[in-house]
């Protein structure tokens, strides 16, 4: 995931660059915006599988410590 992020956070500087909404970069932005979209649903789906881990550990905590 931590390489997700840093590469999200390339993105977004390329993004952050006025050149890239050139005409002559229409490619390289939508190549970018595509990817931008792709690590952004693929790191949210990473961190609610994440969080139902989590929950599913501490349930388990729970019972260990009532059993």
């Amino acid at each position: 995931q931590s390489k997700a992020s840093d590469r999200l956070a390339q993105l977004e500087h390329q993004l952050s660059d006025s050149g890239i909404y050139e005409d002559d970069n229409k490619a390289t932005l939508t190549q970018v915006l595509a990817e931008q979209v792709k690590l952004t649903q693929d790191l949210e789906e990473s961190e609610m599988e994440w969080l139902e881990i989590q929950e599913q550990i501490e349930q388990i905590e729970t019972e260990v410590e009532n059993a």
